[in-house]
C-alpha cells in the first residue's frame, strides 16, 4: 500500500514537469519510449523522446527495491586454505564487506601410503601418507627398538709368565652388529707366576717339569733342565748335578798319527793324543826337544833383487831344510837419481824469477824441475838485446806538486812493465793554498793547549788551512770526563781511575782529584812464609814475627821485667830477630765467649808499631785487621806473635778476631821496635 502511494505521487510530479518543460506548443510530437526497470538502489523509469524536436519526458515506473542480503559462501574452504562467507544481495550480487568472515580449513584425509620403513636399533620407523584432497604428506614415527648388547673381549697381547697381557672389552649388538670397540680402552692383564718346580722331592713336582737332561762330559757336570709348564712360556731353570763330570782319560790316549810329526825348523817333535772317552774331542800334546831352527845358508843367486835409484839391493837366502826364504838388504847400494837429461824449459826467466827447466833421470822415469841459478833478469836487458847489460828501469810519469802534496816522477821497467819502484825527482816546492778573497775564515777559539786561529777551505784541494788569530792557549784545564789509566788497589793504597781534560782532543792533563774518583778499597795483604819464623806480605813487605823464633827479646825497665831467651834456630838459620818492647799502650783479653777484639785510637797512635798476641791453645787461630785492612791471618795458637805495623803510618783502628773451640788469649799493643839481626 505504501509503495502504491509513493508511485502515484511520483507519477503526478513527472506529468507536471512534462507540461512545464514543453516550450514548443506548435510541435506535433511523435514519441519514442525507453523503459529502465527499478533496481535495488534506483527507481524504474520510462523516458519518452520526441523524434521531431528531441523533447524528453521521463515517467517513474517503479520504486527502488533496496538490497536483499542473504548469507552466502564466497569461497569454499579446503584442507590447505581457509574459505570465506558474507551477506550477498540476491538481486544485484553486492557483497556486504562488513559481514565477511573466514571459514576454517577442513581436516586432511591421509589415506594414501607413500612409503614406510621399519624401526631399527638406533633409528625410528617412519610411515609417510598423502592427503586425498591435496599434496600434503604426513610422517608418522615409530620409536627405535634399542640395541641388544652382548659382551665381547679381544686379546691384544697374550699374557704370559714374563709379560703382562692386554685385552680390550666391548659390546656388540646381536641385531645390528653395532660395536663399542672404538670407544673401549685396552686393559692390562697381570702376568702369571711361573709354574716351575725344579726339586724332585717337592710334593707338587710333576714329571712334565723336566724338559731335558744333558749328560755329563769330561769337563762338565750333568745338567738337568726344568721348564715352566704354563702355555706359551719359555722360562727354564738349569740345575747342575755336582761332581758328575767324567774327567778326561789319557792313558796315554788315542794317538792322532795324522797330526803327530817329527821336529822341523819351526816346531819340536810333537805327538797328539785324543781323550779315550766317547764323544770327547779334547786333545793332549806331548813335545820332545826343541825346533831345529832355519838354516838360511843357500844363496839364491837368480832371485836377487837389484838396487834402484831409491832402494838398496836385496839378496835372497833359502833354508837348507825347508823352502823358507829371507831377503837380506845390502846397505849403501842404492843408486840415487842422475838428473842429466834436459827435458826443456818449463818457465822462462823474468825480471824477478829464475828460469825453470825440467830434468829427467837417466836410470828411471823420475823427473825434477830445477831453477837455473842467477838467471833472473833483475830489470836488466838480457844478452842479445840492443841494450844488453843496461838497466831497463826508466822514468815514466811526472806528477806536479800540489798545495797538499809534493811532486814526483814514477819509474817503470821496460821489460816487465812493473811500476813497483821508488818515486824519484821529488819536488817539494808546493804552491800555497788558494783562498777565496771573499772567505774571511771561521774563527776557532783557543783551548787549554792550542792557540786560536782562523780556518778556511782551499779552493784547489778542498783541504782546510789555518791562519793564527793572535789569541794564545788558555792553559786552563777542565771537564775531566775522559777515562785514562786505571790504578788497581794494593794492600797499602786504594785504587782509582785517572780522568783526563776533554777541552782539547789532544790534551793529556790529568784531573788532580783523580785519586778521589772511582775509588776501589785497599785489598788484603797476601802473606807467605819467606823464612822460618817470619810472615811477609808479597806486595808491600809488611812483616809478622813469631817470638818463639826471636834470638832475644827485651822488655824495658818500665815494665819491670827483663828477659833473655835462647834462640831455637838451627845453626844454619839466617833469621835472627831482636824485639825491644816499649810502653804498653793497652792490654785486652779474648775468650771463647767473646772472640772479637776491636779498638779505635786517637790521632797520636802513630807510635804504635807492634801488636803482641799470646795464647796457649793450638786450636786457636787469629786474623788481624789494621785500619780495616787484613794485615795477618791464620795465626795459630801456642805462640807469641809480634806484628810490625810501622809502615802503615797512623793507626786509627785495630780489630782481632779469634776462631776455634777454645779461645783464651792476651793481646798487647806496644811502642816497640823489631830489628832483624
Amino acid at each position: 500500500m505504501k509503495k502504491s502511494i509513493i508511485f502515484v505521487i511520483l507519477t503526478l510530479i513527472a506529468v507536471m514537469c512534462v507540461f512545464v518543460s514543453c516550450g514548443n506548443k506548435e510541435c506535433q510530437h511523435q514519441w519514442s519510449s525507453e523503459t529502465t526497470p527499478a533496481t535495488c538502489l534506483e527507481n524504474g523509469k520510462t523516458v519518452n523522446t520526441c523524434t521531431l524536436c528531441g523533447l524528453q519526458q521521463e515517467q517513474i515506473t517503479g520504486v527502488a527495491t533496496g538490497h536483499n542480503y542473504v548469507k552466502t559462501t564466497l569461497t569454499e574452504p579446503t584442507c590447505s586454505t581457509t574459505g570465506e562467507e558474507a551477506e550477498k544481495c540476491e538481486n544485484c550480487g553486492l557483497i556486504n564487506e562488513a559481514t565477511k568472515n573466514p571459514i576454517p580449513k577442513t581436516n586432511h584425509v591421509y589415506d594414501e601410503v607413500l612409503s614406510t620403513s621399519d624401526p631399527t636399533c638406533e633409528e625410528k620407523g617412519v610411515t609417510v601418507k598423502k592427503c586425498k584432497n591435496c599434496d600434503k604428506t604426513n610422517k608418522v614415527e615409530t620409536a627405535a627398538l634399542g640395541h641388544k648388547w652382548e659382551n665381547k673381549e679381544d686379546v691384544i697381547k697374550q699374557v704370559s709368565c714374563t709379560e703382562d697381557g692386554e685385552v680390550i672389552k666391548y659390546q656388540v649388538c646381536s641385531v645390528c652388529e653395532a660395536s663399542t670397540k672404538d670407544q673401549a680402552t685396552p686393559e692390562t692383564v697381570q702376568k702369571w707366576e711361573h709354574d716351575l718346580i725344579h726339586n724332585e722331592s717337592d710334593p707338587d713336582y710333576k714329571d712334565e717339569y723336566l724338559k731335558e737332561v744333558k749328560a755329563a762330559t769330561c769337563d762338565t757336570n750333568e745338567i738337568r733342565i726344568y721348564k715352566c709348564i704354563n702355555e706359551g712360556c719359555d722360562e727354564i731353570y738349569e740345575r747342575e748335578i755336582r761332581n758328575t763330570a767324567l774327567g778326561h782319560k789319557f792313558s796315554p790316549g788315542i794317538e792322532l798319527t795324522e797330526k803327530s810329526h817329527n821336529a822341523t825348523c819351526e816346531l819340536p817333535k810333537t805327538t797328539y793324543y785324543k781323550c779315550e772317552n766317547d764323544g770327547c774331542t779334547e786333545e793332549k800334546t806331548v813335545t820332545e826337544g826343541n825346533a831345529l831352527g832355519h838354516d838360511h845358508s843357500v844363496i839364491m843367486g837368480d832371485e836377487k833383487i837389484p838396487a834402484t835409484c831409491l832402494t838398496n839391493e836385496f839378496i835372497v837366502k833359502k833354508c837348507s831344510r825347508c823352502e823358507d826364504r829371507i831377503e837380506v838388504e845390502q846397505e849403501n847400494t842404492v843408486l840415487g837419481h842422475l838428473f842429466t837429461e834436459d827435458l826443456g824449459v818449463v818457465s822462462e826467466a823474468s825480471c824477478s824469477e829464475n828460469e825453470v827447466k825440467n830434468w829427467g833421470c837417466e836410470r828411471c822415469d823420475a823427473e825434477q824441475e830445477r831453477e837455473t841459478e842467477n838467471s833472473a833478469l833483475n830489470h836488466v836487458y838480457p844478452a842479445g838485446h840492443a841494450n844488453a847489460g843496461e838497466s831497463a828501469i826508466v822514468k815514466d810519469i811526472v806528477v806536479q806538486p800540489k798545495c797538499n802534496a809534493d811532486g814526483y816522477t814514477t819509474q817503470k821497467c821496460m821489460l816487465c812493465n812493473s811500476t813497483d819502484f821508488p818515486n824519484v825527482d821529488i819536488n817539494t816546492n808546493r804552491p800555497a793554498h788558494t783562498r777565496d778573497v771573499s772567505d774571511t775564515g771561521t774563527e776557532v777559539l783557543p783551548t787549554c793547549i792550542t792557540d786560536g786561529y782562523y780556518a778556511f777551505k782551499c779552493t784547489v784541494c778542498g783541504e782546510n788551512d789555518t791562519e793564527p788569530s793572535g789569541k794564545p792557549a788558555t792553559g786552563v784545564h777542565g771537564n775531566y770526563t775522559k777515562k785514562g789509566t786505571v790504578h788497581a788497589p794494593t794492600c797499602t793504597e786504594a785504587g782509582y781511575t785517572e780522568y783526563i781534560c776533554t777541552l782539547d782532543e789532544n790534551c793529556t792533563a790529568i784531573d788532580p782529584a783523580s785519586n778521589t774518583r772511582d775509588v776501589v778499597a785497599v785489598i788484603d795483604h797476601e802473606f807467605s812464609g819467606t823464612a822460618e819464623g817470619v810472615i811477609a806480605c808479597d806486595e808491600c813487605g809488611t812483616k809478622f814475627y813469631d817470638i818463639n823464633y826471636a834470638e832475644t827479646y827485651v822488655k824495658d825497665s818500665e815494665n819491670n821485667d827483663v828477659n833473655e831467651k835462647e834462640t831455637p834456630f838451627d845453626e844454619d838459620s839466617s833469621l835472627k830477630v831482636t824485639v825491644t818492647l816499649g810502653k804498653v799502650n793497652d792490654t785486652f783479653t779474648v775468650t771463647t765467649e767473646n772472640k772479637t777484639f776491636s779498638k779505635d785510637f786517637a790521632s797520636d797512635a802513630e807510635n804504635i808499631s807492634v801488636i803482641r798476641i799470646r795464647t796457649g791453645y793450638d786450636t786457636t787461630s787469629f786474623t788481624v785487621k789494621v785500619n780495616g785492612n787484613v794485615v795477618a791471618q791464620n795465626l795459630t795458637g801456642e805462640s807469641c806473635y809480634y806484628l810490625d805495623i810501622v809502615e802503615i803510618g797512623t793507626v786509627e783502628s785495630i780489630e782481632i778476631v779469634a776462631t776455634g773451640d777454645d779461645v783464651d788469649a792476651t793481646i798487647e799493643i806496644f811502642d816497640a821496635q823489631v830489628n832483624e839481626a
